[in-house]
């Protein structure tokens, strides 16, 4: 256990248990919210992608009994992000995975970038370098985000995935674009959406 986390009980109600948690999570202090996934094991409920449009906060989706400990986690990044909300998005969700790491690098830490034509390809190694991890780690395929992320998901048995959400409003803000719902309900793993507020360009730009 760590000993620098403090714990308080708070009790909210609500008719609605979705404005509970939306209300409970408020708070500036609170920066990840978890809950267990609804619905079977590989799939996203309609309540649960409610709270992603509503809460504004880091949400952890667990679909499966705790384990012992995080050995794989894979974080989808679009390394063709042009704008500052995606790249500041792409930013966070890898400072996110590499501190789940740790220093020891005793995680296993895979990459997963989409791109949709050769004119947008990203060498492996040059994702492995930003991220400081294997070659074999970063992985780099042609297609839908929609279909590669939760096949690499399969394939490694990751524990754990980490996407990204721009808060512009529902989930159509994703790191990976609109096909978000599909991701979330076909990765048979805990997934941790993580939400950064979209960047207003200024009226000089």
């Amino acid at each position: 256990a760590n000993t620098d986390v403090t714990i308080n009980s708070q009790v909210k109600w609500n008719v609605d248990w979705l404005e509970a948690i939306c209300a409970a999570g408020s708070a500036e202090d609170v920066v990840l919210v978890t809950k267990r996934a609804s619905g079977r094991q590989n799939s996203l409920a309609s309540s649960d992608r409610r709270l992603i449009r509503k809460l504004g906060k880091a949400l952890l989706l667990v679909k499966f009994e705790p384990a012992d400990e995080v050995k794989k986690v894979l974080i989808a990044v679009d390394f063709n992000a042009e704008d500052a909300s995606h790249k500041a998005l792409n930013e966070a969700i890898m400072s996110l995975g590499t501190r789940m790491r740790g220093t020891v690098k005793d995680t296993e830490l895979h990459v997963i970038s989409a791109y949709p034509s050769s004119d947008s390809f990203v060498h492996p190694p040059d994702v492995a370098k930003a991220l400081d991890i294997d070659r074999s780690h970063a992985h780099v395929r042609r297609g839908s985000a929609a279909d590669i992320i939760p096949d690499v998901a399969r394939e490694l048995e990751a524990d754990l995935v980490i996407v990204g959400n721009v808060g512009r409003g529902g989930l159509s803000g994703i790191t990976i674009g609109n096909t978000a719902e599909k991701i979330l309900n076909d990765i048979a793993a805990d997934v941790l959406v993580i939400v950064k507020e979209e960047l207003k360009a200024s009226a000089a730009a």
